[in-house]
């Protein structure tokens, strides 16, 4: 990983947000005063921001597990499920 990838991954450090006891209060670097652009206007909750993850990346990986092979003791390859899935069996729950 070459230095410009590393510097744009460090979190932004408030400053002057450190008081006894606690550390710096640490942001995302793209949203240092705090705030996130219009696309998160509408985001109120985690069930908002999950809908809207639903609707707008519906294909995308969203949950993954690996078994345990009980022969060899390794760890097989990751089974993804997509976030539509995940959401059907949110809706489908009970």
């Amino acid at each position: 990983m070459n230095q410009n990838t590393t510097q744009r991954m460090q979190s932004y450090k408030v400053p002057s947000s450190q008081v006894p006891g606690h550390s710096y209060i640490l942001r995302h670097p793209g949203f240092k005063d705090g705030t996130h652009g219009q696309e998160y206007k509408d985001i109120n909750t985690l069930w908002d921001l999950f809908q809207r993850e639903v609707t707008v990346f519906p294909k995308r990986e969203f949950l993954g597990a690996r078994a345990l092979d009980p022969v060899s003791g390794k760890m097989g390859d990751y089974q993804w499920i997509t976030t539509t899935e995940a959401s059907d069996i949110v809706e489908n729950f009970g």
